[in-house]
């Protein structure tokens, strides 16, 4: 497991190392290529460790997530997928891994449970922008994903934002 992630860990539960030991043998590291695509099987857990990915649902962008944030995938059926928008490094757990861990380390689902209160906030960030000002939806973009801005076209932006193409352009 990465030095990236396992200081990330320590910053949201500390004792993880001394109460689930086992948990680097669970971790995938993955490095993928701009414009490739993550599996997203039901129950992955994905951690950003560089680079940028979005979640896109009908080649409509519905989320961007960069460095140190983290994406859970719903077991329930979905129709997003995950781009790698840049060379990225991800690390992965998926439910086999997630489920084994919860038995032999019950005490794993306090971890669990402050990661996705995590990834909770990451997602929430979303509905923040969306409920600004539209005159004030770009900068707080750009103060939080700046880099997205040289990897995906404009229309896009605009559409995140729930913005006109016209609009974006006069402010752009």
């Amino acid at each position: 497991m990465g030095n990236t992630f396992e200081l990330f860990l320590d910053t949201v539960y500390a004792p993880w190392r001394r109460e689930i030991p086992d948990l680097p043998n669970h971790i995938e590291r993955l490095e993928i290529d701009s414009g490739e695509h993550l599996p997203c099987l039901p129950g992955d857990i994905y951690f950003v460790g560089g680079g940028t990915l979005g979640k896109y649902e009908r080649k409509r962008p519905i989320r961007y997530a960069a460095q140190e944030e983290l994406i859970f995938v719903p077991l329930e059926r979905h129709r997003f997928r995950l781009l790698a928008l840049e060379s990225s490094l991800v690390y992965f757990m998926d439910r086999k891994g997630l489920y084994e861990l919860s038995i032999r380390y019950p005490t794993h689902i306090i971890l669990y449970d402050l990661l996705r209160e995590r990834h909770q906030q990451d997602i929430a960030f979303r509905e923040y922008l969306l409920a600004l000002d539209k005159r004030d939806r770009l900068e707080a973009f750009r103060q939080r994903y700046g880099n997205v801005l040289n990897l995906v076209p404009r229309t896009e932006i605009a559409s995140f934002l729930c913005l006109s193409r016209e609009y974006l352009r006069q402010i752009f």
